[in-house]
């Protein structure tokens, strides 16, 4: 074994055991890590307002914080934070703040602390220790990891506290960060400012790499556009275990919109190379890691959960999920998310002793996410002001249909999708997708006139609905109205 993968690895071990002891006793490990979460942050703003001294289990927990999501449990503490040590959300002070994006399309900022560290570092060891016991040869030699989004928007600081952070090794604690930074094969000092130079810099990397054995990515599209990119350097074709014959893993998602892309990623991987589901991992905090034996096992030493029964509606703790149940997902963690709804959507899929298999199935409400854009029905409304049209997903090539009756002029219909293109990009996400390459630009569907009033009609009908019951989305899913729509 590569002596850095080893070292990287036996660092995470401890962890990982830690994490295997917890999977047998789930109820007492989340409610010993809320105690722990809630007895260091009862000074804080948010702490006082909710009576946190007063709060012994996780029942008491649920009675004295309301469930919610950025705009009711996190931004109005943070629009009072005058600096990074006082005390809104977190006793401890907020290294930096990890940009995502909200439903309304605008920028929503996720405090990260120390704490908040050693909760992602935890989760990353279970998945480390996991992965040795099932290909340990994925550490024989060096690894790709992409885990910061690259090319994000730069963001002015807020209460002295910066925007973003300069490394993936970031989420580390020191001694871990040193030994990933040796074992990753990108170097952390070199800071791409457009897609070409984050691109030509990452192939450069990989090709110098002969000995490449790990690949981690968050989306398959990611994974072909960078494959894509690779042929046209080489100028000629190629399977990824031709070029790297000890590569052992690619890491990516595999679950809802992201399993379309499964087979054509295998074809470019190659024979012997093994394609593993990511976790449910995201910038508030991670909820579950990929564990041998079944779908990814519920991360229960990071932070403390709680699931919302899609059918019933109650709280679940996690030692109460049922299998084949669905729930939403509700994050208590140490960067200051108290009961923050994801809006992450998971199956239970069996049990790691007591700790429950979560699949990811979507995201509650209306949304898509194709690549990682995280585009939601809101955002789409807001980009459209008013305009009779709406948005359908494409897969060949992938992106939007802008799809809207009379635009216009050929020269009008080119600035409404550009206006609306310039709309939908408030979503850092989806900008980062369309920079990175993996989303084509918004292509105008020109519609016949009357054409949105007949669709309703036949919308209604496939939903079970009279026509005064329908109310035609702004963004459809995948395939939902694929052939409801003229040919192009």
């Amino acid at each position: 074994m590569n002596s850095l993968g080893e070292r990287w690895l036996n660092l995470q071990m401890p962890e990982h055991g830690r994490f295997l002891s917890a999977c047998s006793r789930v109820g007492e490990v989340q409610t010993a890590r809320l105690k722990a979460l809630v007895r260091a942050n009862a000074e804080t703003a948010f702490g006082q307002a909710h009576d946190f001294s007063d709060i012994r289990t996780p029942a008491d927990f649920a009675d004295q914080v309301p469930v919610g999501d950025h705009a009711t449990n996190v931004q109005p503490w943070l629009d009072r934070m005058g600096s990074p040590e006082d005390g809104q959300l977190t006793k401890q002070p907020v290294r930096f703040f990890e940009q995502t994006s909200g439903t309304t399309g605008a920028v929503k900022l996720i405090p990260f602390t120390s704490t908040l560290r050693s909760e992602i570092s935890r989760a990353v060891a279970a998945w480390m220790g996991g992965l040795n016991l099932e290909l340990p040869d994925a550490f024989a030699g060096p690894a790709y990891w992409a885990i910061s989004p690259p090319l994000m928007n730069s963001h002015p600081p807020v209460a002295g506290v910066s925007v973003g952070h300069l490394e993936d090794t970031a989420y580390f604690p020191p001694r871990a960060a040193r030994a990933l930074s040796d074992w990753l094969v990108m170097d952390q000092a070199v800071q791409a400012e457009t897609a070409e130079a984050f691109y030509g810099h990452t192939l450069d990397r990989l090709l110098a790499c002969r000995d490449l054995s790990f690949v981690s990515v968050w989306s398959p599209t990611f994974f072909l556009n960078l494959d894509r990119l690779l042929q046209e350097r080489l100028g000629h074709d190629f399977i990824w275990s031709d070029l790297w014959p000890g590569l052992a893993l690619l890491s990516c998602w595999t679950d809802a919109q992201s399993a379309q892309w499964t087979d054509e990623v295998e074809e470019r991987l190659g024979p012997g190379v093994k394609i593993q589901g990511k976790g449910l991992m995201a910038s508030e905090g991670v909820t579950s890691v990929p564990y041998p034996g079944g779908s990814p096992v519920l991360a229960v030493c990071s932070h403390f959960y709680e699931f919302l029964d899609q059918e019933t509606s109650a709280v679940r703790f996690a030692h109460e999920l049922s299998v084949g149940s669905r729930y939403e997902v509700v994050l208590t963690t140490g960067g200051g998310l108290y009961r923050y709804l994801t809006r992450d959507l998971v199956e239970v899929t069996g049990h790691l002793e007591q700790a429950p298999r979560l699949r990811f199935v979507g995201r509650t409400g209306r949304s898509v996410d194709l690549v990682g854009e995280k585009l939601s029905e809101p955002q789409v409304i807001k980009a459209l002001a008013g305009t009779r049209g709406f948005l359908v997903p494409r897969t060949t090539p992938t992106g939007y249909l802008l799809c809207v009756e009379d635009p216009g002029t050929q020269t009008e219909g080119d600035a409404l999708a550009s206006r609306t293109e310039v709309a939908l990009s408030a979503n850092p996400y989806y900008e980062q997708a369309c920079r990175l390459g993996q989303l084509y630009p918004l292509s105008l569907h020109r519609l016949p006139d009357g054409f949105t009033a007949n669709l309703g009609r036949k919308w209604a009908a496939r939903q079970g609905l009279r026509d005064s019951e329908v109310k035609l989305p702004a963004l459809f899913q995948p395939g939902e109205v694929d052939d409801l729509l003229p040919v192009r």
